[in-house]
């Protein structure tokens, strides 16, 4: 970007170069506040090259007389893994990268995109008294602000919230501890009044010898917790 949209900073964006005989796109973003009066504004794009006369690209926009939900209306989620982070930015520290997963989450949000995924870390739990004890807190402070709409304060999506995330469930828990654990995640989800967009992911493209194996998990999160919706890619 020519000035970061989190931070305020200029960046290196312009100018660039553009080799002989190719082309270039840029990309202009416009916001359009809510309390923004209706009607016709104009603007324009200077663009300026070096042995050449700068032109000018006159914009037009419309602003009509409603406002788009800062929430989308339709479930809408991207799959996205924390751990991508790392590759792509290299050399960051534990804060630094955490800092920038929110961001990247935050980004999609104000485009009205859920992400599943995040850490992928599902609360931790421990045996009590023939069930299992879980601890929310590092699960609710990851997913809670997007899930609030807490988690762009005094951004463009300040209100907004994530329209379908994952039932993160423990893949070394098996059989009752297992159902024990999805039975308390839809409590603990419909509580803090997150249930209606949860989902489990099943399977992921399962190839057709995994059929069976699809059905088997499908048919367990349904008697555990028959209120989550399975989805499965295919």
């Amino acid at each position: 970007p020519d000035v970061d949209a989190f931070w305020g900073e200029k960046r290196r964006a312009f100018p660039f170069d553009v080799p002989a005989s190719e082309a270039r796109a840029i990309w202009v973003e416009l916001f359009v506040p809510a309390t923004a009066t209706p009607g016709s504004y104009r603007g324009s794009v200077r663009v300026s090259a070096e042995g050449r006369a700068a032109t000018t690209i006159p914009i037009a926009l419309v602003v009509h007389k409603f406002a788009l939900p800062k929430t989308s209306s339709l479930p809408v989620t991207f799959g996205f893994a924390a751990n991508a982070i790392a590759r792509a930015h290299p050399g960051l520290s534990a804060a630094a990268t955490a800092r920038l997963v929110d961001e990247y989450e935050i980004s999609l949000l104000r485009h009205r995109i859920s992400a599943h995924g995040g850490s992928f870390a599902p609360a931790p739990w421990k045996p009590s008294g023939g069930g299992l004890s879980i601890d929310w807190r590092d699960y609710d402070a990851e997913v809670g602000p997007f899930l609030d709409g807490t988690a762009d304060r005094d951004g463009p999506a300040d209100g907004a919230r994530w329209s379908a995330f994952d039932f993160r469930m423990p893949a070394k828990l098996q059989g009752p501890e297992r159902a024990d654990y999805a039975k308390k995640l839809a409590a603990h989800l419909a509580a803090r009044g997150w249930l209606d967009r949860v989902f489990d992911y099943t399977y992921d493209e399962p190839p057709d010898g995994k059929l069976n194996e699809v059905r088997r998990r499908a048919d367990a999160i349904h008697a555990a917790a028959p209120m989550v919706p399975r989805l499965v890619t295919h």
